[in-house]
């Protein structure tokens, strides 16, 4: 299929207008039924038609799921040329209208850009925003950055004040569980966690140690996995 900037939008399958004369006034369809032609088209291979109605959709409805994949017919050239600013408009769009999918693919693309620490930075910020969505990838990409040496203050400021963005958690099931700086009995024992205290399990060395991190706060250690539920 050819390329396009943008393709011409005409009447498409979805609402065709009857012929003239017929005296018959077709009954609007309603959002769901073109979004669902649209899932169509696109499973068809027919990316203008699909564009055609989830840009109607997205701009006379608002609807954000359409907005987050017309961002993702951009970004990948789907019957129009690769485009992705016209891709990050369409995922802001959606985005703001509280489509996790959408923060989600604002932070990948911004990670596309390896030079621009600006963006990487912006990636960290959608990344969160999808988090706050309940988007299970998101959270997993911001636990496997917490576990990193060195995290983001952002990171650690997230595990102090909402660590509920990283996702569920597992309890200390022992009366006392020790908090250590590496996998071992003999590394510096940074905190002794009580019974019932919550962790974020971020990684984990053989079967025996998980690393963790502590809600509530901005520690970070290893603890024996048997003295967790």
């Amino acid at each position: 299929m050819l390329a396009l900037t943008a393709p011409m939008c005409g009447c498409g399958r979805a609402g065709d207008t009857p012929p003239r004369g017929t005296g018959a006034e077709p009954a609007a369809p309603d959002p769901e039924t073109l979004y669902e032609s649209a899932e169509a088209a696109m499973r068809e291979g027919d990316y203008a038609e699909a564009y055609c109605v989830l840009r109607r959709l997205a701009e006379k409805d608002g609807d954000t799921r359409a907005a987050y994949l017309l961002g993702w017919l951009y970004h990948n050239g789907y019957g129009l040329r690769i485009d992705d600013e016209q891709a990050e408009r369409w995922w802001l769009k959606a985005a703001r209208g509280g489509n996790a999918d959408a923060w989600f693919a604002l932070g990948q693309l911004m990670e596309l850009d390896v030079r621009d620490k600006a963006k990487k930075a912006r990636a960290l910020d959608y990344y969160l925003e999808a988090a706050r969505l309940g988007h299970a990838e998101a959270r997993q990409w911001l636990r496997r950055r917490l576990a990193r040496a060195r995290p983001e203050a952002k990171l650690l400021d997230a595990l102090q004040k909402e660590w509920q963005v990283f996702g569920p958690t597992v309890k200390v099931k022992a009366n006392r569980a020790s908090l250590r700086a590496k996998p071992s009995t003999k590394a510096k024992r940074i905190k002794v966690l009580p019974r019932g205290t919550p962790v974020l399990v971020l990684g984990a060395h053989g079967r025996k140690w998980r690393h963790v991190g502590v809600p509530g706060t901005r520690l970070r250690g290893w603890i024996y996995a048997p003295l967790l539920e």
